[in-house]
């Protein structure tokens, strides 16, 4: 990323990355910004090896979970033709946190038969997770009601949203009813694979993604 020249690969995967990279480059307003962010996403993606320590504590996998996501962002939005304020560019890094927030919590199964810990394969109560995925949500709402965009495209932006995000809320409560079979706690060693999926596109999780979006305050 630093050096991408084509006289340093090993094969043809490697040309093509390379060959996308520097056109990336070419295109991009920023091309120091653009080599930063991969750089971020790299270390990022090492620090997540953590994961798959069995003594990580729950501070550390929601500051690797966050920061992941955040400059994951960050780093697509380098493809935005115009250049973020400082203000964008937290609401963006923190909407990257919520999104991979929200992989997590439907890549629960694969991360668990994987060895990974996430805020979702350690919690024994699906509420605690909502809390915080909720109050999340609401700091990127906060954020971009502050901000200096016209009304109209925030209220457009927040709508599109909550339509996304509202699936994190469909696959809590689809996780949350495992814990009636397991004493309230949410024991995921005792679930199968269908416990722990989420069809997202049957009928009833669609109108309960709409139900949801339709309460956000936007």
């Amino acid at each position: 990323m630093d050096n991408p020249k084509e006289n340093v690969l090993n094969d043809s995967y490697e040309k093509l990355i390379v060959n996308l990279f520097n056109s990336a480059l070419e295109n991009c307003s920023d091309k120091d910004e653009l080599k930063q962010c991969c750089n971020n996403v790299f270390e990022a993606q090492v620090l997540s090896k953590k994961q798959l320590l069995p003594d990580i504590k729950p501070n550390e996998i929601r500051e690797i979970t966050l920061h992941k996501g955040g400059v994951s962002m960050l780093l697509y939005s380098c493809a935005l033709s115009e250049s973020l304020n400082e203000t964008d560019k937290k609401i963006i890094f923190k909407l990257g946190g919520i999104g991979q927030l929200e992989n997590d919590i439907f890549d629960v199964y694969k991360d668990y038969q994987e060895g990974i810990k996430t805020l979702v394969t350690i919690e024994t109560k699906i509420n605690n997770l909502r809390k915080t995925y909720s109050d999340l949500i609401a700091d990127v709402f906060r954020l971009v009601k502050d901000s200096d965009h016209p009304l109209k495209n925030q209220q457009q932006f927040l709508r599109i949203l909550a339509l996304i995000l509202s699936r994190g809320y469909v696959c809590l409560d689809s996780l949350e009813k495992n814990e009636k079979s397991t004493n309230g706690l949410f024991a995921i060693s005792a679930y199968s694979k269908k416990d722990l999926t989420c069809d997202i596109e049957k009928p009833a999780s669609f109108f309960k993604l709409l139900h949801y979006a339709a309460k956000m305050n936007y």
